[in-house]
């Protein structure tokens, strides 16, 4: 398999850049061949950033709200490529089950969190709103 060469400074922001969405995603650090995948994928697959998006990401910004008025405006962003990326990279390994699938029967439990989680929603969509202008993302 041929190597993938990648610049100091690109590396190191795509190493911050899966910190943050695997942070956001999965609520925990992420795994060091999870971060060299992501790289590679992110060379392989994906463009490189312009300016204002590396600036949002290394601002540490709601990246769930951010992603989720994105995809509203525009499915194919970049942002939602690079989740998909992660997603895929880690749906497969069996310390992630439990984020994917879900074992237990609790209607009730699980109605009333479906219920937050949208209220939730809302309000993320409505601050990536205010964070897509703020960073001339769209």
């Amino acid at each position: 398999m041929e190597e993938i060469k990648l610049s100091d400074e690109y590396k190191l922001f795509l190493e911050e850049e899966v910190k943050l969405l695997y942070k956001a995603l999965f609520r925990g650090e992420v795994p060091g061949r999870v971060v060299t995948r992501y790289q590679d994928a992110n060379l392989k697959l994906l463009p490189e950033p312009e300016a204002d998006f590396r600036r949002a990401i290394t601002a540490k910004t709601d990246i769930e709200a951010l992603e989720l008025a994105w995809r509203f405006r525009s499915p194919r962003n970049l942002l939602t490529q690079k989740v998909h990326v992660l997603v895929y990279l880690v749906e497969a390994t069996p310390e992630h089950y439990n984020h994917f699938f879900n074992d237990r029967k609790r209607f009730f439990y699980s109605f009333i969190l479906l219920a937050l989680h949208g209220v939730r929603s809302v309000y993320k969509l409505f601050k990536g709103i205010l964070l897509l202008k703020r960073y001339r993302l769209v």
